[in-house]
């Protein structure tokens, strides 16, 4: 998969970050894996996770560009190492809930 296709797999776990002042605010649970799974296909959510396994092995990436383009006139008020981890963050709510396929 080409980087730009990952950027735009990475929108969605970037989003809440609009919504909390403090990225140790956004909280995964039991609830937020049952609403993931039901708005997003297993293919959907495979997608995400690759996206995420690549920023895990691209951390030196500006992941402010992720939203650019995102249809919200604010901006994130987060800096780049910030978003960074609330993604690796993501990445393990995704395994620990079990929202990933194993290809194997």
């Amino acid at each position: 998969m080409e980087d730009k296709v990952y950027i735009n797999q990475l929108m969605m776990p970037v989003w809440p970050l609009y919504n909390v002042e403090k990225i140790i605010d956004v909280k995964y649970n039991d609830k937020s894996a049952k609403r993931l799974s039901k708005v997003y296909s297993q293919t959907q959510l495979n997608n995400i996770y690759n996206a995420l396994s690549w920023a895990d092995k691209n951390p030196n990436y500006n992941f402010l560009e992720i939203m650019k383009d995102a249809p919200t006139p604010r901006k994130l008020k987060f800096s780049n190492k910030e978003i960074y981890k609330h993604l690796i963050n993501f990445k393990k709510f995704m395994e620990d809930f079990g929202l990933i396929e194993d290809d194997n």
